[in-house]
């Protein structure tokens, strides 16, 4: 008895000791860490050890992107790879180290923060704003045409994708009213000028062209009065600084129905559940998110702007890529092009809270579309660059 009493209790510890293993193991590595192994290749160890981090943690923004409303481009990836030095991958081997002609290949392993990741989209967010797209889809139901610009189509892209900024019904409006004298044929190269260009002028990063087509076949069965339904619909993904294409095809689908319109809202729904996820994956591998604004200052003389250094204060901002002197213009402007991850209205509002260290007090004149035009109305603490 003594001995069954003696067994039993070391069992107990035994058994405490394991669960309190396992309960370390669970704090110690959390289910929000998502375990990714990858490979990647660079010239050298260091562009390696970088690119298979990018691949680690495009691994799990894949699965973000997926479940979530998140619409992200190919440029922040690099942002998060820059963060992984702050937590975002944890536990981070080296698995394998080849030596190639060419440079180094990488095999390695870590754990990838969701939480961190999914922090650093909302950071991200906020800082830039929503993306803002233009969709115009046109519609051919059985014999019956409809104008893009307030389309079922278009609502129904629309709730598929919260993570973007759309214009409003009256905007979308505007801009289909300036292109009814022009074909809508997404192949049209006149109309699709057209609205690119409207979309810049309304801060659009994105434009998606379409024609969605449905007609009506035979009765599925004898006797029955289900009716085949064949739809298409054939798109265009365009960024608007570049003009670039990023995605183009024809997705095709149809669904059984009694009514060509039940038969229509059916197989949109079934096209566009196949189309989200590879665009999706479309804009995060080949879309660069940015703007090109036009700064055009009003009230200063170039020396002054030199001496102030006023182009690196500017270049300092955070989201700016690029600060270009383009000189002066007829009226003695200085003007400057910055390439930019936020719109106009943005830039503007960022550089009033830098208008300290900027050193001068200014009044917008305008912001419209990709241009900013600000009046200095005095200069503080003029300095000489160094």
């Amino acid at each position: 008895m003594k001995e069954n009493l003696l067994l039993f209790n070391f069992l107990f510890i035994l058994l405490h000791f394991n669960f309190g293993c396992i309960y370390y193991q669970t704090k110690e590595i959390p289910n929000e860490l998502g375990y990714v192994e990858a490979e990647a290749r660079g010239a050298d160890r260091e562009e390696a050890e970088r690119n298979v981090k990018m691949e680690m943690i495009g691994m799990i923004l894949g699965e973000l992107v997926q479940s979530q409303s998140i619409i992200i481009d190919s440029t922040s990836k690099g942002y998060f790879v820059e963060s992984s030095r702050e937590g975002l991958i944890r536990n981070f081997k080296i698995l394998s180290d080849t030596q190639l002609r060419d440079g180094v290949k990488l095999r390695a392993s870590g754990y990838v923060s969701k939480r961190l990741i999914g922090n650093a989209l909302d950071e991200q967010y906020k800082f830039l704003g929503k993306p803002r797209i233009l969709v115009l889809i046109s519609e051919k139901i059985g014999n019956k045409t409809i104008e893009a610009g307030n389309t079922r189509a278009e609502a129904r892209f629309i709730s598929f994708f919260p993570g973007f900024e759309f214009l409003n019904k009256d905007k979308i409006s505007e801009i289909s009213s300036k292109t009814k004298n022009y074909s809508q044929s997404i192949e049209s190269e006149i109309f699709r000028n057209k609205v690119i260009e409207s979309a810049v002028n309304e801060n659009c990063e994105l434009v998606l062209l379409g024609f969605y087509e449905v007609r009506q076949g035979g009765t599925i069965v004898d006797g029955s009065d289900m009716l085949s339904t064949f739809a298409s619909l054939n798109y265009k993904l365009i960024e608007t600084r570049s003009q670039r294409i990023l995605a183009a095809d024809t997705v095709r689908g149809g669904h059984p129905a009694i009514d060509l319109n039940v038969g229509s809202e059916k197989a949109i729904e079934q096209i566009l559940n196949a189309l989200v996820p590879s665009l999706k994956q479309r804009l995060a591998n080949k879309w660069q998110r940015g703007y090109t604004i036009n700064l055009t200052i009003e009230g200063m003389n170039y020396d002054t702007f030199v001496d102030m250094d006023i182009s690196k204060t500017i270049r300092s901002i955070r989201g700016i890529n690029s600060v270009t002197e383009r000189g002066r213009d007829s009226k003695g402007r200085i003007l400057l092009d910055i390439e930019a991850l936020f719109n106009a209205g943005r830039l503007y509002s960022y550089l009033r809270d830098y208008k300290d260290r900027l050193g001068i007090t200014f009044r917008s004149k305008e912001i419209q579309g990709n241009s900013v035009v600000i009046e200095v109305e005095k200069a503080l603490n003029p300095r000489r660059s160094e």
